[in-house]
């Protein structure tokens, strides 16, 4: 699958099992930072993600 339509060549990781640990990541890392910094633009509501690797 493309991982976006600016990248031809690229991954999504949840393809590659990594789906647990990207949304661990974001529990832990990610809301946390973006509750604080983003707070006036619901930082604290982050519900998914979508992680890629392209060329």
């Amino acid at each position: 699958m493309r991982p976006n339509t600016l990248h031809r060549v690229g991954v999504v990781l949840d393809d590659f099992g990594l789906e647990t640990m990207l949304d661990k990541l974001m529990e832990d890392f990610i809301r946390p930072i973006s509750r604080v910094f983003f707070s006036e633009v619901g930082g604290s509501t982050l519900d998914s993600h979508h992680g890629f690797v392209g060329a």
